[in-house]
């Protein structure tokens, strides 16, 4: 059966893809993968069309398309969220890696050094170490690749651990919080600042619709705690905070 036409797959692939999901998810990011792929095919779908299907940002999208850009043994390393010392990495690194081991600017056993950088349990890469190895990697192509890793992490300062969550955010309530003197994402990060037991680090509104939210572990404990409490899904937290803050 075509997946169009096979509602619960659809529902499975929406809600194992969604920003605002958290917990077991019916898909592996590598499932997802290939099921997007399969629409694809079937549809003729671009990736941005594939996007608004699935409720969720091109570049998510993309990020996950590029997991099939790697070596099949690869499929199931990738995880949803942040590394969590599982030897697992989030999907947004497959973004970075993937294109380049397509297009032949690092080979297999270079890519499985980034690997083994990026799961170091003393100071493992992040996507943004992994950006700047592979422009180091390009700009010097007679450096060894373990050299780029040595000289980038050198550089790369000592972090406090950091977690992302990526919700719903109303245009209307942007609307009416842009008018407080800051910037929406600061308004917001004052309404999160105020509830969570933890830091919040820093709010961004992207494409008018989601609010992309640095915390620590404690501020993203107390966000999906504070979630339960209300009864709602993590998705809709933020507007449901901010709708109670412009009422005071």
């Amino acid at each position: 059966m075509a997946m169009l036409d096979n509602p619960r797959r659809m529902a499975e692939l929406t809600f194992s893809v969604g920003s605002g999901t958290r917990g077991d998810r019916v898909m592996t990011p590598a499932e997802a993968a290939l099921a997007i792929r399969d629409l694809m095919r079937e549809t003729g779908e671009t990736v941005s069309g594939m996007a608004r299907r699935l409720h969720v940002h091109e570049d998510t999208c993309r990020a996950i398309l590029s997991i099939l850009d790697l070596p099949r043994e690869w499929r199931g390393m990738w995880r949803y969220g942040r590394a969590d010392g599982s030897g697992r990495l989030p999907f947004s690194m497959a973004a970075k890696l993937g294109p380049a081991y397509r297009t032949g600017r690092i080979t297999k056993e270079e890519l499985d050094m980034l690997k083994e950088a990026a799961l170091d349990r003393d100071r493992p890469a992040r996507c943004e170490d992994i950006s700047g190895i592979l422009s180091y990697h390009h700009r010097n192509p007679g450096k060894a690749m373990s050299e780029c890793i040595a000289a980038i992490m050198s550089l790369a300062p000592d972090r406090a651990p950091q977690y992302v969550i990526i919700t719903d955010i109303s245009g209307a309530l942007l609307a009416r919080m842009s008018g407080s003197g800051g910037t929406p994402g600061d308004a917001i990060r004052g309404v999160l600042s105020e509830v969570l037991g933890g830091e919040v680090q820093a709010v961004r509104v992207k494409d008018g619709k989601f609010a992309h939210i640095m915390l620590d572990k404690a501020a993203r404990e107390g966000f999906y705690a504070l979630a339960a409490r209300k009864g709602l899904p993590a998705k809709d937290l933020v507007n449901r905070l901010c709708s109670e803050a412009a009422k005071t």
